[in-house]
């Protein structure tokens, strides 16, 4: 079967002239409508083309134009000569010097204790008195004898000078007056036991007994303490222990000190080693002080090394390429990295010995992600209430200043950092 003429048609190549439309439309009354539909969707397509094409270019457009680059914000702090202590840092106790618990030598019953916990006394001053009425009495009993037996002793010498007794009954007499001066000292020594005194010049810490209390020989009366000067005990291992010498200086701090720190000094270095501990035993003499007292928990802070004019940089502004320590110098507003050479470190910051120079500006914070070709925002500092030194602000801040003029805060970098006991540069 084959196609009716009435919907068959061909485009031609050559432009469309008058009478081929005529021509057309005598042809079929439908055939009219069918070309409007067939012009209509070439002429679409070829729109839509033409709009296809636009967006192509405008979309190249787009991706061959470069981004602009965004400043990365950075705090920036300027390399400075300071003096770098090198110390150890561990805990001690204060303690006095001396603590003595006094006890009674003498049975009785306590008839004086004119003593309170915090009570001073020199030397030799009253502790306790006890009731000594009977060892009085027995002291009367023991002179009256002696005096008859050193009676009896005159006479017998005499007897013997003239022969009128023997040689033993005067060595009897002169034994019973030695036995019986013997008997009065023994007295006399008990009366002075029942007055029991301080040992040294102290405090009394603890009292330990009552006025009217019967007490038996070696009863605990009372504490006392002598606190000035003090004392504290460092246990060190044995190369830190070693390194000091009597006289070396200590520092102790805490927050319940009414003087912030205290100054103390090796007293002692002990010549063995604990074998459970592996460390060694220090003393140190610490200064009397008012409110100071025995117990208070201290930090001490032992200098090992003092190293003057040495360059130091936070512990921040160094990051490390695998094992190669690197830091970002601000040149020209660009931040350039350079590989440094590290010497002493500490908690917090780092002695820089090659790479890097008095004055130069560093990038303290923010270098994490910087490039050499990278764009910078250095932040502003601020300054620290308490100690007055420059702090740079925080990286996140959006109204730091582009780089114009480089932020060098003088004296960023503590000039004195410490370690934990036991760790190592």
């Amino acid at each position: 079967m084959g196609r009716s003429p009435s919907t068959h048609f061909q485009l031609s190549n050559r432009p469309m002239r008058p009478h081929d439309l005529a021509d057309f439309r005598s042809r079929s009354p439908h055939r009219g409508a069918t070309l409007v539909f067939v012009l209509l969707t070439i002429l679409s397509g070829v729109s839509g083309c033409a709009v296809e094409i636009g967006s192509g270019r405008a979309s190249g457009g787009e991706g061959e134009d470069k981004k602009e680059a965004v400043p990365l914000p950075v705090s920036v702090i300027q390399v400075s000569q300071q003096t770098l202590v090198i110390a150890t840092k561990t805990t001690t106790v204060l303690r006095p010097i001396r603590s003595v618990v006094v006890k009674s030598e003498l049975a009785g019953v306590i008839a004086e204790l004119p003593i309170e916990e915090g009570s001073s006394l020199d030397k030799g001053g009253l502790l306790a008195k006890l009731d000594s009425r009977a060892l009085k009495l027995e002291l009367d009993k023991a002179r009256l004898s002696w005096d008859r037996s050193q009676r009896n002793l005159v006479r017998q010498k005499e007897m013997l000078g003239e022969k009128l007794t023997s040689e033993r009954e005067y060595e009897q007499a002169y034994f019973d007056e030695r036995l019986a001066a013997n008997a009065v000292e023994i007295v006399e020594h008990q009366i002075e036991l029942a007055t029991i005194e301080a040992p040294f010049t102290g405090v009394v810490a603890e009292r330990m007994a009552e006025v009217g209390q019967t007490i038996n020989v070696g009863q605990e009366i009372a504490r006392v303490v002598s606190m000035d000067p003090l004392e504290a005990d460092l246990h060190l291992p044995v190369r830190d222990a070693w390194a000091l010498k009597v006289g070396d200086e200590v520092q102790l701090m805490s927050d319940r000190l009414p003087v912030g720190r205290l100054i103390a000094h090796v007293l002692r270095i002990a010549p063995v080693v604990d074998e459970k501990t592996g460390t060694a035993k220090v003393v140190l003499r610490v200064p009397s002080v008012e409110g100071v007292k025995p117990g208070v928990f201290l930090e001490a802070e032992l200098v090992q090394q003092r190293i003057e004019g040495a360059l130091i940089i936070p512990r921040e502004a160094v990051l490390f390429r695998g094992t190669e320590p690197i830091v970002y110098r601000v040149e020209d507003s660009k931040p350039l990295a350079v590989t440094v050479k590290i010497g002493a470190q500490t908690e917090s910051s780092f002695q820089i010995i090659e790479g890097l120079s008095v004055g130069n500006s560093i990038v303290l914070e923010g270098a994490g992600g910087l490039k050499p070709d990278s764009l910078i925002r250095v932040l502003p500092s601020t300054t620290d209430p308490v100690t007055g030194t420059a702090v740079p602000a925080d990286p996140t801040d959006p109204t730091a200043p582009v780089v114009g003029a480089l932020a060098t805060p003088s004296g960023s970098v503590s000039s004195t950092v410490v370690q934990s006991a036991g760790s190592r540069p």
